[in-house]
């Protein structure tokens, strides 16, 4: 049998897990920390050390299931990646190309042969993000003064006061952790910075988050000692108080020391990309710095540090000059349009013949030259229809539908690719797509497999009983 209990109550101890980090997040802003055991037909079920029994979740307000960031034992050599047209993103490696499809092998699904049709374009030189720092996991590991507590794997603030951690911060580097406040926030995050605490930031760039939005600054030293430092605002987020859900974000930095440019997400969605027109400061520690004297003020947590492929966001950017032709850019700028035959398989020596219009042969051009392979628009499979989208934690992203999740591999339904078997260790997220997403190609809509909704109609949260 099973014993319904309020969703108010287990949100209270949910938090209290301290040997697992997985985390069930739903709608409304209420999060779980566990270890999820289990994903079918709308159930997730998550491991709490306060139940003999998983704790069984039943909604369709579920937003997303994280899981805990680990080190892959045989990180992936590839370094290609594969770009569908539905806004999908596969990490592996081209081994095959003929006037059908391209053949792509992956680490953690196994070979995949994709129809050139549903291919948007191919990066070559694309490199997993490192993970380098995952915590917090004490108070010991940072610097703080003695308003700071640890506490179920979050840092919380009690006054005014700063903690600091040398990160040996890269010169790119993906910052991302989740905030959370009960009143009004009022936080500054330095970065790039050499000081000991956050009053102390005379040459870095810091994040100041209060009710009124984000703002992004750039601390420029003085040019003598009687001299002050001076301050420039870079940009930010007019993102208020009110509009975050449950009085939390989640908050991500990206910053490219070498190009001088930082980009602000805030839960998920781009805020801006910002130029600093200064030299970039060369500082390796990261201090968060509460500003409110108000116990419990802020609370810190999840926090990730990753190296930054900075490559894959020039690709991402780079121009395409004619949907109706193939063309592929090498690693210099060249750019061949027409038709890409095939691939000739040679090892190291491998390549890739290009018909072009322009030229009167047929080109050969080195697979280890190339920078991107763009394919000409066809026609799109009509049922483009998924409930979820993964996020892999070596990079990329998976929309899916009928997911069944093991404590070794999920498997569900590709829109386009059908049954896919992935490695459950390279699963970071799983979120619900919302409901204007999870059709990718509109002319035909499809209703979902009922049995994936089932019993999800209602919220409740219930303890499997003996």
């Amino acid at each position: 049998m099973r014993a319904p209990f309020l969703l108010s109550a287990l949100a209270c101890f949910a938090f209290q897990s301290a040997f697992a980090n997985d985390l069930v997040v739903l709608k409304n802003g209420d999060r779980f920390s566990g270890t999820i055991v289990g994903l079918s037909g709308g159930l997730v079920q998550i491991q709490s050390p306060h139940s003999d029994q998983p704790l069984s979740i039943v909604s369709d307000e579920l937003e997303n299931l994280s899981f805990e960031e680990v080190e892959i034992i045989e990180p992936p050599a590839h370094s290609h990646q594969v770009n569908l047209r539905n806004g999908n993103v596969i990490p592996g490696e081209v081994t095959g190309l003929d006037a059908q499809n391209l053949q792509f092998k992956t680490w953690f699904a196994g070979p995949l042969s994709i129809p050139r049709s549903q291919i948007k374009s191919v990066f070559y030189g694309v490199t997993p993000q490192r993970l380098l720092y995952q915590g917090p996991d004490n108070l010991e590991e940072w610097d703080p003064d003695e308003a700071w507590e640890f506490r179920d794997g979050s840092l919380t603030s009690n006054s005014q006061s700063s903690i600091a951690q040398n990160l040996d911060l890269p010169d790119r580097f993906i910052l991302r952790f989740h905030l959370s406040w009960p009143n009004s926030p009022s936080v500054r995050i330095h970065f790039c910075t050499d000081a000991d605490e956050g009053k102390e930031n005379h040459d870095g760039y810091s994040l100041y988050f209060s009710s009124r939005g984000a703002t992004l600054q750039r601390a420029i030293p003085p040019g003598t000692d009687e001299d002050k430092p001076q301050v420039q605002i870079l940009g930010g987020s007019s993102k208020r108080t009110s509009d975050f859900i449950g009085r939390q974000t989640t908050v991500e930095l990206r910053v490219d020391r070498i190009t001088r440019r930082i980009m602000l997400y805030l839960d998920g969605e781009l805020q801006g990309s910002f130029l600093d027109p200064n030299p970039a400061p060369a500082g390796k520690k990261v201090i968060f710095e509460s500003q409110s004297s108000v116990r419990g003020q802020i609370t810190l947590s999840e926090i990730k540090l990753h190296e930054w492929d900075a490559v894959t966001q020039r690709l991402r950017v780079e121009p395409r000059q004619d949907e109706e032709s193939d063309t592929l850019t090498t690693d210099e700028g060249d750019r061949y349009s027409g038709q890409i035959l095939e691939r000739i398989e040679s090892g190291e020596n491998s390549s890739f013949k290009v018909k072009s219009p322009l030229l009167e042969q047929i080109v050969t051009i080195p697979e280890k030259r190339s920078a991107i392979l763009y394919f000409a628009e066809g026609t799109l499979p009509k049922d483009s229809k998924s409930s979820y989208k993964l996020s892999l934690a070596s990079g990329g992203e998976i929309d899916l539908s009928e997911i069944q999740l093991t404590k070794k591999s999920l498997a569900g339904k590709h829109p386009w690719l059908g049954k896919l078997t992935i490695d459950r260790q390279v699963v970071s997220k799983i979120s619900r797509l919302s409901e204007e997403k999870k059709t990718v190609n509109k002319e035909a809509p499809k209703a979902d497999d009922p049995k994936a909704l089932k019993g999800a109609q209602q919220l409740r949260i219930e303890i499997e009983a003996n």
